[in-house]
Parts: C-alpha cells; structure tokens; sequence
C-alpha cells in the first residue's frame, strides 16, 4: 500500500494591478525641461539659416573665403541687428576688396592663334609682339587672379611636370 501525503496547495498571490506598481527608475522629464530644449533647438535652427544666408550671400558676391566674411558679417550684425544683410557686404566690399574676387571681363569673341608668317614662331621679336609667355607662369597668375580651383588645379598639374 502506497501511502500519499497530504500537501497543501501553493499559495498563489494575485497579481498586482499596474498602477500600485513601483514607478520607472528615471521619471519622465517635467514640460519645463522640454520646453527649454526647444528654445534652445529653435535658436540653433534659426543660427544655421541665418549663417546658410550669410554664406549664399558672401558667394553671390564672388567672396573669396566664405569663413573669413561670415565672421566679419557675423561680427558686424551683432552691432547692427536690424541691417541689412546686402548693404553689409557692399560695406564689407569697400573695406575689404581683397576679400572678393575682382571681375575679369572675357574677351569679346573667339581669338584665331596669329601667325607671324612662315618660318617665324608667333611673338618673334622682329613681329612686334612679345614673345609667348611660360604655360605655368601663365597658368598661375590665372589661378591667382580668378581664384577658380580647376585653374588651380590645372597650375598644380602643370607645376608637377618636369621642366621642358
């Protein structure tokens, strides 16, 4: 004969319902904080597209360093918050014209090569024109006088190769 012993049952505890739970470890954050990270965001998208605008308007007008100008236009809005941002760079263009590309007007129409005539290479000292300037002298002094970085990129080319 077999003999079983008597167990109680288990005692099952119910479940707790979800508001007497303990709270999260980190509480949500009060309005208060997001509202001042939005300010604050909102102050930094508003920095952003006024420098966007700075720095379009700089190269509209053919600035040479973009970062130089904005600190200058920077620097001058500051003082003046209610100028205008075309009339600062036209002042800033008087102050500082080296900060701007000067304008090179291209030439009016296609320029056929001369020829001196036979036997004589073009700029001979007898034809009366100088004789033909240096490929990278030439290609330099483009370079510096456009600011064009494929102009400087062709003078560096240039510069590479060995001497002729």
């Amino acid at each position: 004969m077999t003999t079983q012993t008597d167990t109680p049952p288990a005692i099952v505890e119910p479940a707790q319902p979800a508001a007497a739970q303990p709270a999260p470890a980190q509480p949500a954050p009060p309005a208060i904080d997001l509202r001042a990270t939005l300010e604050e965001a909102n102050k930094t998208l508003a920095s952003l597209k006024r420098e966007r605008q700075i720095t379009r308007a700089l190269f509209e007008a053919g600035a040479v360093d973009l970062d130089i100008g904005g600190v200058l236009v920077e620097r001058e809005l500051a003082a003046k918050p209610d100028a205008d941002l075309g009339a600062l760079i036209d002042d800033l263009r008087k102050r500082k014209p080296l900060l701007f590309r000067t304008t090179v007007k291209p030439a009016s129409g296609p320029v056929a090569p001369a020829s001196a005539g036979p036997g004589k290479p073009v700029g001979a000292a007898m034809s009366g024109r100088p004789a033909p300037e240096n490929p990278r002298t030439a290609a330099a002094r483009r370079a510096r006088t456009t600011g064009d970085r494929g102009s400087l990129l062709n003078y560096m080319r240039l510069r590479a190769q060995p001497a002729d």
